[in-house]
């Protein structure tokens, strides 16, 4: 037989031993039911996931019928008017840009005659 060595704890230290022992326990069961209820969520995560991927499959085969049963339309983009919009809207950032400046002109003259 093995030699056993006992160690007499006083009623304070047992209580404070057991009391620590229960809180672990506690927060080990708390951890477990945590992890019980992720399973759940992840569980519903997924088949939620793989419901929305078979709407979404389904939605685009009805949008390929869709696209097939539509007449097609011929039409031509002009890019012309978009480089002629891009030219006013420059030339109006440049003529704002002059105000500033003859506004910033005028200033620094009133300040110089101040």
């Amino acid at each position: 037989m093995t030699n056993a060595e006992y160690v007499k704890l006083s009623p304070s230290e047992s209580n404070f031993g057991q009391a620590n022992l229960l809180g672990a326990q506690l927060e080990l069961l708390k951890l477990i039911q945590s992890f019980h209820k992720f399973r759940v969520l992840r569980d519903e995560e997924l088949i939620l996931k793989i419901t929305l991927k078979n709407y979404l499959e389904g939605t685009s085969k009805e949008v390929v019928k869709l696209e097939r049963l539509l007449p097609k339309a011929d039409y031509k983009e002009d890019r012309g008017e978009d480089d002629s919009e891009n030219a006013a809207e420059k030339h109006k950032r440049l003529s704002l840009e002059e105000e500033i400046e003859k506004v910033r002109a005028k200033l620094s003259m009133l300040r110089d005659e101040i």
